[in-house]
């Protein structure tokens, strides 16, 4: 999954999603790009987050990401209620 945007802002959302086996599991970046991940799995990827010029990935705090190379750790986990 890739969210970018050269101007402006890009927001994504993804939920109850598999990404598995890919070069890159999730790439936000570039401007104001926000990917907001909830109930997802994120396995065996070469690298689980890339994070280019600005881009932030959110997490729901209810994924499951393991066995990934690279980054495994979202930019930030939002409390419970938020949106």
């Amino acid at each position: 999954m890739v969210a970018e945007q050269n101007s402006g802002t890009t927001s994504v959302n993804i939920s109850d999603t598999l990404i598995q086996q890919n070069g890159f599991g999730i790439v936000s970046g570039n401007g104001a790009a926000t990917v907001r991940i909830g109930r997802c799995s994120i396995y065996n990827n070469v690298n689980g987050f890339n994070f280019v010029g600005g881009g932030t990935i959110v997490s729901h705090g209810n994924n499951q990401i393991q066995g990934n190379g690279g980054s495994q750790t979202p930019s930030s986990t939002l409390s419970p209620g938020t949106t």
